[in-house]
């Protein structure tokens, strides 16, 4: 696989996470069209930047670091200050 088909399925991995929310990776491998190995390298990739994490059960979901390629560097901390505060809120309230 060249590297712009690399960049291409991982961008349909992160639409696909977009569209259906939490995911496993077989999941992901049925949508994109790719081998679970193939899921399980570019989930890997993702996780170390930040775009998706671990959401339990094996499932992958998007991560704030897609926060990062639509927001100014000067808001990105506020940003990310205020979803990591209204998560605890939430997480404190519901448990």
């Amino acid at each position: 696989m060249s590297s712009i088909q690399l960049l291409t399925k991982a961008g349909q991995v992160v639409d696909e996470l977009a569209r259906s929310g939490p995911s496993t990776p077989a999941e992901l491998a049925k949508a994109v069209a790719e081998p679970r190995p193939t899921v399980y390298r570019i989930g890997s990739a993702l996780e170390e930047l930040e775009l998706v994490r671990a959401a339990g059960a094996g499932r992958l979901e998007l991560a704030v670091g897609l926060l990062r390629w639509g927001t100014p560097r000067s808001r990105r901390s506020s940003i990310v200050a205020r979803c990591t505060r209204n998560c605890t809120g939430c997480a404190s309230t519901w448990g």
